[in-house]
Formats: structure tokens, sequence, C-alpha cells
């Protein structure tokens, strides 16, 4: 798969803001990339910012990680850069890599959501645009993916979920295709069979607006 080039959003406010921050601070500091992925906001951080400020990039996806390692080769080595494959959520200062647990923090960056690498990978099952497997995790290393979900929920359950979470009032008749696909086998672990067949939970006059109806 070829990677996009990630475009960091308001890198010059923001460049602003953190020097504000850092330079009422001596010494050695770390500053924060909660959200690694293409890299494009840590290589702006490494190339515009003094080298006393230590880069701690994390990505829960290990993907953007490994590549990471090899795009900024020469500042991992250097101990400029640190890559630490967790979700922001997770870390705590005991989690810091060794040489800079002990250095002060002065800022934290968490650019949210999907990037376009993640939307395009047909392995991952987010985009229903895409044929893949129903995975949909950010880190394909832990947790059920959505067709284990979708196998392992009640129909009651899996109905709250999309009603919840996807705010849809064709909730149940959605999860009562679903269930029934699956009991009768004739839903497949695919993104465009999924759409597919939530497309038929809506009246034929809502099937074909503007916005699918599997969105």
């Amino acid at each position: 798969m070829i990677h996009s080039v990630h475009i960091p959003i308001m890198a010059e406010p923001i460049l602003s803001a953190f020097k504000e921050g850092i330079e009422k601070i001596e010494g050695d500091v770390v500053l924060i990339d909660a959200t690694f992925g293409g890299g494009g906001h840590t290589g702006i951080f490494l190339e515009q910012l003094p080298t006393r400020v230590k880069i701690l990039s994390l990505d829960r996806d290990s993907g953007p990680i490994t590549r990471g390692e090899t795009q900024f080769k020469d500042d991992v080595a250097s101990g400029r850069l640190h890559l630490v494959h967790t979700n922001f959520g997770d870390l705590t200062r005991e989690k810091f890599p060794v040489a800079i647990r002990h250095l002060p923090f002065v800022a934290i960056l968490a650019d949210l959501g999907f990037s376009s690498d993640q939307l395009e990978d047909p392995e991952r099952g987010i985009s229903f645009q895409r044929e893949g497997p129903l995975d949909m995790r950010l880190n394909r290393q832990e947790g059920a993916t959505a067709w284990e979900v979708l196998n392992e929920l009640s129909e009651r359950e899996l109905a709250d979920v999309i009603y919840k979470y996807g705010e849809e009032r064709m909730s149940r008749r959605i999860s009562s295709l679903i269930k029934n696909g699956l009991r009768a086998k004739t839903l497949e672990n695919s993104t465009t069979a999924f759409a597919a067949l939530v497309e038929r939970a809506f009246p034929p006059k809502l099937r074909h607006g503007r916005i699918h109806a599997a969105t």
C-alpha cells in the first residue's frame, strides 16, 4: 500500500503556542505528539523547535510507528525523537522512555480522528467503499474485530449499539437483518456485503440519497 503524505493542520499557530511555553522553561523538555500518524506534526517539531526539546510521539497503530522509525531514523538514533506504540489514553510517566522520564513536558498535541491511510486500507475494513474484512480496529493487535462483535452481541444489544453510537432510528431493523444474515450464513465477513445488507433496512426511496444508507 502506498502511504499518503501527511500535511499538518494549523502548523504555525501550534508552533507559536508551543514556543511560548518552551521559552518559559530552561533545560531539556518533552513535547508529546499523541497521534503520530504520518509524522507531519512531529517532523515540523523536529525542524522548527530547539534541539533541547525532545519529542515523544505516540500511536496506537503499530504501522505508523514502524514507518516513523525509518523516516526519522537519525532523530531516533540521536535520542531527539522517541516513538512509542501505545494509546495516548494509557500513557503514564512510568511508560516514558527511560532517557526522558525525568524531564518536564511542556505541551501535548492530539490531532484526533482516522487518517486517510487507515480509511483507504481495505484490510482495516473501516470504509465500505473498499472491499475488505469487517475489522475496524485502529490497533489490530488488540480487541475484537467488528465481525466478532456482530457475532457475539445479541440482536437487542446490537440494536442498542447502533442506536447509541450511530443515532440511527432504523437500528432494530438493521440489527434484525444482520442477525438473520448471520444465522442463515448469507452475510459474509465483507465491508461491501455488510453495506448492502444495511441498505436493505431502509425504504427504497431512502436508499439512493447523497449519503449512503450504511454511513
